[in-house]
């Protein structure tokens, strides 16, 4: 007569190796590290947008210009900045682009466009025109 398995006991850690649960423990820790990464990228992300929307309507509000050098006080944390020099035409007559790109780990970059165009006022210097989170269609 065959004997009766008996069952194995769950509860007790022996049943693992030490080898199979550090892998396991470093596998969860770095996928907590990768979604506390994307977290901080997509909330930087938001804040500097809605930091550069909020400056520019209060600008347009008070009839004031929003120059370039509150723009780069407002904006922090990103992974890259590109200018563009010379933009084809647009309906915006925007002389110049800056793409803020915020990249994360897992997923793709989040970019914010500042465009700019030379003070009418003969003051020098570049204004905004507009701020978007897509690029400008071209005519």
């Amino acid at each position: 007569m065959a004997e009766p398995r008996q069952a194995r006991n769950t509860g007790n850690s022996a049943g693992r190796s030490p080898i199979g649960r550090a892998v396991l423990w470093a596998g969860i820790i770095i996928l907590v590290g990768v979604g506390l990464y994307e977290f901080q990228v997509r909330a930087t992300y938001q804040k500097n947008y809605d930091r550069l929307i909020k400056a520019f309507d209060e600008a347009t509000a008070g009839d004031l210009p929003l120059k370039e050098a509150e723009i780069a006080k407002l904006v922090d944390g990103y992974s890259k900045k590109e200018t563009e020099n010379a933009l084809p035409e647009n309906h915006l007559s925007a002389s110049r682009l800056d793409k803020y790109s915020y990249s994360g780990l897992v997923s793709g970059a989040r970019e914010v466009y500042v465009y700019y165009r030379a003070d009418e006022g003969g003051n020098g210097g570049l204004n905004v025109v507009a701020i978007r989170n897509a690029p400008l269609e071209t005519e």
